[in-house]
Parts: C-alpha cells; structure tokens; sequence
C-alpha cells in the first residue's frame, strides 16, 4: 500500500485559539461561509467527539464520510480520516487530515494541514492530487478566516450558544477543516467537540455579562438548533 503525503501552512491575522474554536463549529460555519460548495453537514453517529461519523453533502449531491479521530485542546489540533465518497475515494482507502493553529507574533497565527492519502492505486493518486487538494482546503480556510474577521462578535456568541447548551457542555458544534478540491469534494479534517467549557472564549473575547447573556437564552437557543442544525445552517 502506498502512501502521499503533502503539508500545507496558511498564515493568518487571527489568533490561534480563536481559529480553533471556529473549525470546532465548522459542521455550521461551512455551509455559511462557503455556499457554493457545502450544501450540509451532518453527524451519521456520535454528537462531535472522537469517534464521530459526519456526513457532508455537497451542492452537486454528491457526499463523503469521515471520522473524528482526535480532538487536543492544549496544543489546538484536530484529526479527521476520510474513508467514503467522492470518486477520487476509487483511488484511496482513506484521507487523514491533522489540522494545526500554531499561535505567532502579534496576535497572528499560521494554518498547518498534514495529510496522508493511502492509496490502492499510487498510478491514480499522485503528489499533483494533494497539491490540488491542498488548494481548495486554503480556499475554504480564507473564507472563513474572512468570516472571523468580518463578525468578530457573531462568531463569539455562536460558541458560547454552543457551550451553554443542554447541561452546559457543547454537543452540538462540529467542525473540521476541508477541502473543496480533491475530486472537489474531500473534507479534511474539520471536528467537534463533545467538550468544549475549557476552550469556550478562553481569550476572554467575551465578558461576563456577555457570557451571563448567553446563558439566559440558553433554552431558546436550544429550540432554534434543534430546528436549524438539521439542514446545516448556523444560528446566529
């Protein structure tokens, strides 16, 4: 069995633990921030941790699967294997995708994607795939690092919702980085956590009252997701 591997780093003006914890909601900021490539993200088993199975749907119908494999809230990374759909998955027995925040100067922080394709065929899946597969997974990035930048508030409130929720850890968050490319349509390693208290608006984004605010509306919020989750869309 052969294996190619690519390595992709995207610098950033956001910080790191803020860029963590919108890819934890990527299953909602997706759709939102990229419409035209993702139609909806779902879990098939699992509420977001590690283990979960989460479907994508794509605006051409067409869909993939991957696993949750690990979620490290220390070091700000996330892993995800792709194991099914796409036409470019004929080729591959599966797509792992580790997903980095490195913090830097100034507030800023780089994007670090590992990924590893293991390949049935290395014929059909070359160096040039994950190159081009590494070019949508930067194109998904910016535009939600444009998002970040551009509702720096709305992007706060939507995971402090999502921390408040039920018994006051997150379930309902997912993420995950992804591409767009690779047959474009892979996603690379965009996760959830089932547990997100210690990094919900750890960089003090935002204040008590803020947060005592969001916990007020916490049955509501509730009611809204249950309604809006299913077709991928993130409340607001």
């Amino acid at each position: 069995m052969a294996f190619v591997k690519s390595e992709l780093e995207v610098p950033s003006s956001v910080s790191a633990p803020k860029l963590f914890k919108a890819f934890l909601d990527f299953r909602n900021l997706a759709p939102k921030v990229e419409p035209e490539s993702f139609k909806t993200i779902d879990f098939v088993k699992g509420d977001g941790g590690v283990g979960t199975v989460q479907e994508t749907t794509f605006v051409d119908g067409s869909k993939t699967k991957l696993t949750i494999d690990a979620i490290d809230h220390n070091n700000l990374s996330l892993t995800t294997t792709i194991f099914e759909g796409g036409e470019w998955m004929q080729n591959l027995e599966s797509a792992t995708y580790q997903a980095k925040f490195v913090p830097e100067a100034n507030q800023g922080s780089t994007y670090k994607v590992s990924s590893v394709y293991k390949c049935k065929d290395p014929a059909k899946f070359t160096q040039e795939n994950a190159k081009f597969a590494d070019e949508y997974t930067k194109k998904t990035f910016k535009a939600i690092e444009a998002y970040i930048i551009a509702n720096p508030n709305a992007v706060v409130a939507d995971l402090a919702v999502a921390d408040t929720i039920s018994d006051g850890s997150a379930t309902d968050i997912s993420d995950g980085s992804a591409t767009e490319g690779f047959q474009r349509r892979i996603s690379d390693g965009g996760v959830s956590a089932t547990d997100q208290r210690r990094a919900s608006i750890s960089d003090g984004s935002a204040t008590g009252k803020h947060q005592r605010r969001i916990s007020d509306r916490q049955a509501s919020a509730t009611d809204q997701r249950r309604t809006s989750i299913s077709d991928g869309s993130a409340t607001d």
